[in-house]
C-alpha cells in the first residue's frame, strides 16, 4: 500500500526527547478521516527484519487469524485488556469467532 498525504498535522509521541533517526521505531500511525491530521505513538517492541511466515486471514477488534503456509497451521490471536470489566467473555467469543472461522475456511477447502 502507498499514499500521499499532502498538507497534514503530524504529531508524533516517542518515549525519548527526540524523533527516532537513528533507528526503526515501532508505534500506532493513524489519520484522521478528514486527513487534516496524522499522528505517530511509538510503543515498546522491536522491529523484526525478515520476510513473515504467515499471512493474515482474517482481523477483528482485538483478535485475528493467520495461517502459515509453510508448516500449515493456523495461528489465533486474541488481545485481552483484564481492567475491562468483561474481558473473559469477550475473550471467549473472541475466540469462538476464529474457531468458527478457521471451521468454514477448511470445510471451503475439502469442497473443492
Amino acid at each position: 500500500m502507498r499514499a500521499h498525504l499532502e498538507n497534514v498535522d503530524l504529531h508524533i509521541t516517542t518515549r525519548k526527547n527526540g524523533l527516532p533517526t537513528s533507528k526503526p521505531a515501532v508505534g500506532r500511525f493513524r489519520v484522521q478521516p478528514d486527513q487534516s491530521a496524522a499522528s505517530f505513538i511509538e510503543e515498546e517492541g522491536k522491529v523484526i527484519f525478515g520476510e513473515g511466515h504467515s499471512r493474515r486471514l482474517m482481523r477483528g477488534k482485538g483478535y485475528s487469524v493467520w495461517y502459515d503456509e509453510k508448516n500449515e497451521r493456523y495461528l489465533v490471536r486474541v488481545t485481552l485488556k483484564p481492567t475491562d470489566k468483561a474481558y473473559l467473555m469477550m475473550a471467549q467469543c473472541d475466540f469462538e469467532e476464529c474457531i468458527n472461522f478457521i471451521c468454514k475456511k477448511e470445510h471451503e477447502k475439502d469442497e473443492e
